[in-house]
């Protein structure tokens, strides 16, 4: 057992250590209940926060009563699964010479184009298909 390390950040003005950012191995999880969306436990500015588990992006929210603790060991959201899914696809157009199919970004989907490739992948070539299948298939057991 190992006890918990914080950085700490002394605040003279709040009197009271205002910063804590936990080692990774030391994170306490958290899922919020609407969106599915991870993150662990900071302080800021004296307060707790969920620091979301996006990396070198330090957007936090405040830990309210939407934000359940997260015991089970499944880091992802289905929604992650289908972008890494779909960065998979893209790099398989790449080779196939679909150069305008492995250029898109997820972010320039609508959000029901984002649902529908979630829910049914690429539908017009069927190794695109058969990849999409795998990927969902291995990465689904370990996403929320």
């Amino acid at each position: 057992m190992h006890s918990v390390s914080w950085c700490l950040v002394p605040d003279a003005r709040l009197g009271i250590d205002a910063y804590y950012e936990p080692e990774p191995h030391d994170r306490i999880w958290y899922r919020h209940v609407n969106t599915g969306d991870r993150g662990y436990l900071v302080k800021r500015a004296g307060k707790e926060r969920i620091r979301y588990d996006r990396p070198a992006e330090d957007l936090h929210v405040p830990k309210d009563g939407k934000w359940k603790p997260d015991d089970e060991d499944k880091p992802f959201t289905l929604w992650q699964v289908a972008q890494i899914a779909f960065e998979a696809d893209k790099k398989l157009c790449f080779f196939q010479g679909l150069h305008m199919e492995s250029r898109r970004e997820w972010e320039s989907f609508t959000e029901e184009e984002r649902y529908a490739y979630m829910h049914e992948g690429p539908d017009d070539d069927l190794l695109r298909a058969k990849l999409f299948a795998a990927i969902m298939a291995i990465m689904r057991e370990h996403s929320k």
